[in-house]
């Protein structure tokens, strides 16, 4: 897979492990609880896992359905505020999240079409000027 990165200009060829070790190290940076990389069906709203951090390895390949208003709002804008959990249908082994928050970014193709998302977890309603980067 090929990342591009718009801030540098640059594209890096990446495997399943380095996407692994990109969100691991974005999670402890960010100060999130949990990432996960997610392609996601526009169409009926679910997403599956395909990639997360290291504590959460557990995860891939699971679903997550998105609420409605998620949906709609994908192709709008490359970051969400954050989103209530309970908004999300999760797999039990993240429902101890159930009242912390989900940021979603996108991931687009070279056609700027959402292909999946990321999803972070993070504690509070508001962002740190760190998660905000």
């Amino acid at each position: 897979m090929d990342l591009r990165s718009e801030r540098m200009l640059s594209t890096m060829r990446t495997t399943q492990q380095n996407i692994s070790m990109l969100l691991n190290e974005s999670r402890t940076k960010t100060e999130a609880l949990c990432i996960l990389l997610a392609s996601v069906n526009p169409s009926n709203g679910r997403a599956t896992v395909l990639s997360c951090d290291v504590n959460h390895l557990s995860l891939e390949a699971e679903s997550v359905v998105f609420p409605s208003h998620v949906l709609l709002m994908l192709p709008l804008t490359p970051l969400s505020a954050p989103i209530p959990c309970k908004d999300f249908i999760f797999p039990p082994s993240v429902e101890h999240y159930a009242d912390s928050y989900v940021v979603v970014a996108t991931v687009r193709d070279m056609q700027n079409e959402v292909m999946g998302v990321v999803l972070t977890f993070v504690r509070h309603c508001v962002l740190s000027p760190l998660q905000h980067t």
